[in-house]
């Protein structure tokens, strides 16, 4: 699996809290088709179950359903344990991707793909064309402590787990700013939107 020669996929990433599932969503709202690997990563999870419990010695409920927020706290708090369920996951979630991307593909259009360590795994999803979405440090912990109800202590744990955003903007090809509003950053979408549209013709 090449990536890279997808000839009409985006590659969207960023920091935790930096609006990167806000891009997305506005992709979506304009009529744009975008893979979350998010929810690929949820999907595989519910399948191997019983697998990533027994790797991190985790109990499953009565339903047999795996505690998700015990495994978050476990594969935040240590970076070696981060990387076994990356070494699990990732290949799985490569393998299903590239199928989605392969169907896409035919289409002859570009659609999105929403990577959160795209710039960290990067040896395995290679893709040529890569948009970062960026929003400060200080910003993101704002907003991850708004959204998840975290403390700033438990938000830095997880920004740390990540590569800095401001390394990350060095390997994007193009950079949407979501440090003001929603409405901004949906008129730099908009505006490289149309640049897009008019190197095609």
């Amino acid at each position: 699996m090449d990536f890279s020669t997808l000839k009409y996929a985006y590659a969207v990433s960023g920091g935790i809290g930096s609006g990167k599932s806000t891009a997305c969503r506005i992709l979506m709202q304009l009529g744009y088709a975008v893979l979350d690997c998010d929810e690929i990563a949820h999907s595989l999870l519910e399948i191997h179950q019983k697998e990533v419990a027994e790797l991190f010695d985790i109990g499953l409920d009565q339903n047999g359903t795996l505690d998700r927020l015990a495994l978050g706290k476990i594969v935040f708090a240590s970076s070696l344990k981060r990387q076994k369920l990356e070494a699990f996951l990732h290949p799985l979630i490569a393998e299903r991707l590239w199928k989605a991307c392969s169907v896409l593909e035919k289409k002859q259009t570009i659609y999105f793909v929403e990577i959160p360590l795209l710039f960290e795994h990067f040896h395995r999803f290679n893709f040529s064309h890569t948009i970062l979405v960026y929003a400060p440090k200080e910003v993101q912990i704002l907003r991850l402590m708004e959204r998840n109800a975290l403390s700033e202590e438990e938000a830095l744990q997880r920004l740390y787990a990540q590569m800095p955003i401001d390394e990350k903007i060095q390997y994007a090809e193009i950079v949407f700013d979501n440090t003001q509003t929603q409405e901004k950053l949906k008129m730099q979408i908009l505006d490289w939107l149309g640049g897009v549209a008019a190197k095609s013709l």
